[in-house]
């Protein structure tokens, strides 16, 4: 995906984030976020565009932008305005910026605006399908963003290590089943191996690029798709890859 689809993919789902949000009781609970309402995630993700949007005029010497320095969401729900309102923000100023500014980021390897761009489209399409599954009407990620998202969260995954995540040599295979994408994932003692290609592992599963997604972020059970080999590596996986 371009620094532009991740800008639209940005936009497209906050807005419907914010529209699934409007239909719902604020006090509503969220299933695939458990302990959290509707106006808690509202919070959560108009807080992160916010923090996002400051933290892209922070050089990486200036250090991270303050958690919480902006105006905090409605108590009600204009809460899903206030969202709507921080995303169309994000959006202009990342079309402003372009991807390669430099900036604070979390990876001091990838210290660009380009991160942030990747990083907030992925998070926006997640939890607008978190929304929407409260409301209860789910709709599948795109593809195409969905094989994106996947392969960044085996690379979020590797930086932020996880002793969960750690083995002796055991191998997961993910296989979308409706667009190009491959990954073959590996547990060594020192972290995560990751790979793009077709390779056979302990266990493989096997699904439409959404739910392969759903399943790898802990959204679906792994039933929900087709799973070959060692079930227990998968929920081992599921575990040690909360972010």
């Amino acid at each position: 995906m371009t620094h532009d689809d991740y800008i639209a993919a940005l936009h497209s789902n906050a807005t419907a984030l914010a529209n699934a949000a409007r239909g719902t009781e604020m006090d509503a609970l969220v299933p695939s976020c458990p302990e959290w309402t509707v106006h808690r995630l509202l919070e959560h993700i108009g807080g992160h565009h916010r923090w996002v949007r400051a933290n892209l005029d922070r050089t990486p010497e200036d250090g991270m932008h303050p958690f919480d320095a902006y105006e905090p969401a409605p108590d009600d729900n204009r809460a899903a305005d206030w969202v709507a309102e921080g995303a169309a923000a994000l959006a202009d100023r990342l079309a402003e910026v372009g991807p390669d500014q430099r900036c604070w980021t979390w990876v001091p390897d990838l210290a660009t605006t380009g991160f942030w761009a990747r990083r907030t489209a992925n998070e926006t399409a997640v939890h607008r399908w978190d929304m929407q599954n409260a409301a209860g009407e789910p709709e599948a990620v795109d593809a195409h963003h969905a094989v994106d998202a996947i392969d960044e969260y085996f690379g979020v995954m590797r930086v932020i290590g996880s002793d969960g995540l750690r083995g002796d040599g055991e191998t997961i295979h993910w296989h979308c089943t409706d667009i190009d994408g491959e990954w073959r994932v590996r547990l060594a003692p020192d972290g995560l191996e990751v790979s793009r290609e077709h390779a056979k592992g302990d266990v493989a599963l096997r699904g439409p690029a959404s739910d392969l997604l759903l399943v790898t972020i802990g959204r679906a059970p792994a039933s929900s798709i087709e799973m070959l080999g060692d079930a227990a590596l998968v929920e081992r996986w599921r575990e040690g890859a909360k972010f």
